[in-house]
């Protein structure tokens, strides 16, 4: 049976682990997108969805192939809260259009 999911999943990292990490993905991935900014307001509006106890992000490929990130928020119960195709109740928010960097480099991102 699959473990529920719940606001405790994920945890903090050491600094030194996490940047050690980020220069081993940027020196085995030199010119490739390292980085994408989510403003916090999109990322409040699916967190504050009924029922949402955390975010996924799901790797997707745009119609040129471009690598992108897609947030959905999820429930408890592993289901993922898509917006309803069957009725015009606003329901499901997702996030794209994050600022990837590079181009979008900013402060010490880059």
């Amino acid at each position: 049976m699959a473990q529920e999911l719940n606001r405790g999943v994920g945890g903090s990292l050491p600094n030194s682990q996490a940047k050690e990490w980020i220069k081993n993905y940027k020196d085995k991935n030199p010119g490739e997108i390292q980085s994408h900014f989510f403003g916090s307001d999109i990322i409040l509006t699916i967190l504050s969805q009924a029922d949402c106890v955390g975010v996924r992000i799901h790797y997707a490929l745009d119609e040129k192939g471009v690598k992108q990130l897609i947030l959905v928020g999820a429930k408890e119960n592993g289901n993922n809260i898509w917006p309803s195709t069957t009725d015009s109740t606003p329901s499901g928010i997702m996030a794209d259009n994050s600022w990837p960097c590079p181009p979008m480099c900013t402060g010490n991102d880059d």
